[in-house]
């Protein structure tokens, strides 16, 4: 009977990981079942409302503004990037307002060439920039809290896949934007940012340069207001393809944010 009862169980176990793989063969889209066709159109929308009524339904999107007022498609591009062959249409939803958790309250939404979504990403700003002069641009993002806490990334295609290779600060601080929500704030809020060849292996990496104005020894009796000058170094490793921090900078400036790892 056990002897009986294991077998059982085991083709029960092979039919459900066979049934699982089977499925994921098939699902070759991430929320969606079926490519989104009206991207074809490009580059007319027409009927905005009934273009984002499709897109809508087409990428399962969900958002807490129930009564979709004020909806609107800020831009409809088509572009290449870093890593990728094809072009790739990519466009923002605004859908304006909502709770804190949904800021900035807009999506920017990739598709493949045939209609397929690739990404959703939720930054507060998005452009299509050229790090390397003579290769395609990368997209590059500012991503926030509602409370005014940022982070900047780096996106190209690998495989056809979006992949992030800005791989930050090794702790949760320093930032290369704030508007003051914490006992700091940067200057400006959004650190400039430059893309030059800092040690000259001919590919450019990324520079974010600008202040930090904070409190010292605000948990002790009194405080007292310093601003500094800071510059962040993420050189571009060829091998792995990333951008990575020239030094520690959580470990640097602990003496204001504290341990954040």
């Amino acid at each position: 009977m056990v002897n009986r009862l294991s077998i059982l169980l085991i083709i029960f176990f092979n039919i459900f990981c066979i049934n699982l793989y089977s499925q994921e063969k098939e699902e070759k889209y991430y929320f969606q079942t079926s490519p989104f066709l009206d991207l074809k159109k490009f580059p007319p929308i027409g009927d905005t409302l009934a273009f984002i009524q499709k897109l809508k339904a087409n990428c399962h999107l969900f958002t807490l503004n129930t009564k979709n007022k004020g909806e609107k498609i800020n831009y409809f591009k088509k572009i290449q990037i870093f890593g990728g062959d094809h072009y790739l249409y990519l466009l923002e939803y605004d859908f304006k307002t909502g709770p804190n958790s949904s800021f900035p309250w807009k999506m920017q939404i990739l598709f493949d060439s045939t209609g397929r979504l690739i990404k959703i990403l939720s930054a507060l700003r998005l452009e299509v920039v050229k790090i390397f002069p003579n290769d395609l641009p990368f997209i590059f993002t500012l991503s926030s809290t509602a409370r005014g806490n940022g982070i900047h990334e780096v996106f190209r295609l690998r495989e056809g896949e979006l992949e992030q290779i800005n791989d930050g600060f090794l702790g949760n601080r320093p930032q290369t934007y704030s508007t003051g929500d914490n006992y700091y704030v940067t200057i400006p809020n959004e650190l400039y940012h430059k893309f030059t060849d800092v040690n000259k292996d001919g590919y450019n990496d990324i520079v974010f340069f600008g202040k930090v104005h904070y409190w010292e020894q605000y948990l002790g009796i009194g405080s007292k207001q310093k601003t500094i000058p800071v510059k962040y170094i993420f050189l571009y490793n060829k091998t792995t393809g990333h951008f990575t921090e020239l030094e520690d900078y959580s470990k640097m400036y602990e003496y204001i944010y504290g341990n954040t790892k």
